[in-house]
């Protein structure tokens, strides 16, 4: 919402104060007097200026007229959200007779401005600069040339409640991700956790959804962000999945000579922390007996699984682990 100045001269409201007991000036309302047809080109609700309140016009015995209204301009602007909520919008508003030539209305433009006279404070955007312009366009119905002044208005979103709303639940949905791979690999509550981070997020991306605009020419990064981490929590959830069943089930079988080659190396040394002492003896029997298969109790491949388990689990604790890392210090650089 602002205030836009209006002033003119209308040479059949003119008298002689001496006449009037001095009168020099009167409060009329504005529908009671000519009103110059000054609109919005670019409105968004249509060809018209939302003027708030039965505003009254000052008419001064030489016969200018002022008439200042609350008016909210609804124009179109196109939004690039790429960094919302840490976004800065630059929006035109076009203003202009839709009738009247340059002979008839002439146009001036704010020599000077102030955020208090074009926008009204208000806890979700700053205005940080306005440029405007005076232009003169012959259009093909007509001979005369027409005025307009495009006001280029440069907003900054105020982001504070917005960095707690946003990188909060985002500190949140990592920890919980990663908590998941930590805890023991039969436990049920890897799927518990994960189902948790999966809500989270789907109400997180439902939040964004419902407090954008629909016109935009870029998805918000945060978006993005939430988006790629609901996959991940997926890929998350099947990972836990399998795990489960793999220290649950799979001990009547032996582990497959690859996996157990890999585990027995320094690979395997480096994933579960030097705990893969049993593989690797059991690993360097089989190499010296010339791979000839041994009687091994349930409890021995059943030990192998679960080794097997948490290996994958610490595998995917250190990709997330850095995927969140890559992910928190890309936003910081290029957003804030």
């Amino acid at each position: 919402m602002s205030r836009a100045s209006n002033n003119w001269e209308d040479q059949k409201m003119r008298w002689n104060p001496d006449n009037y007991s001095g009168l020099k000036a009167l409060h009329v309302p504005y529908n009671e007097l000519w009103i110059p047809d000054v609109v919005l080109y670019n409105s968004a609700i249509g060809n018209k200026i939302d003027q708030h309140g039965m505003t009254y016009s000052i008419v001064y015995n030489n016969g200018s007229v002022l008439w200042v209204p609350p008016s909210i301009y609804q124009a179109v602007c196109k939004m690039d959200l790429r960094f919302w909520p840490f976004d800065r919008q630059s929006c035109k508003i076009v203003i202009g007779s839709w009738t009247h030539h340059i002979g008839q209305i002439k146009l001036q433009p704010w020599t000077t401005w102030r955020e208090s006279e074009i926008l009204i404070p208000n806890d979700e955007w700053d205005l940080v600069n306005v440029d405007e312009q005076l232009n003169e366009k012959k259009y093909d119905c007509c001979e005369e040339l027409y005025a307009d002044i495009t006001y280029t208005l440069t907003l900054q979103r105020r982001s504070e409640v917005y960095k707690t709303l946003i990188m909060t639940p985002v500190f949140v949905i990592i920890i919980l991700s990663l908590s998941a791979f930590l805890l023991p690999t039969h436990a049920g509550e890897k799927i518990v956790l994960n189902s948790i981070t999966a809500i989270i997020i789907t109400y997180l991306l439902y939040d964004a959804g419902q407090r954008l605009p629909a016109i935009a020419s870029n998805p918000p990064l945060i978006v993005l962000y939430f988006g790629s981490c609901l996959l991940m929590t997926a890929i998350a959830f099947f990972e836990s999945t399998l795990v489960i069943k793999i220290s649950r089930n799979y001990g009547a079988h032996p582990l497959p000579p690859f996996i157990k080659q890999a585990l027995s190396g320094w690979f395997g040394s480096f994933i579960l922390n030097g705990q893969n002492s049993q593989v690797q003896k059991k690993a360097n029997d089989e190499e010296l007996s010339s791979k000839v298969q041994a009687e091994t109790s349930t409890l021995e491949f059943n030990r192998e699984w679960i080794m097997f388990a948490s290996a994958l689990d610490r595998i995917f604790f250190i990709v997330y682990a850095l995927i969140y890392l890559i992910k928190i210090i890309s936003f910081y650089v290029t957003v804030l």
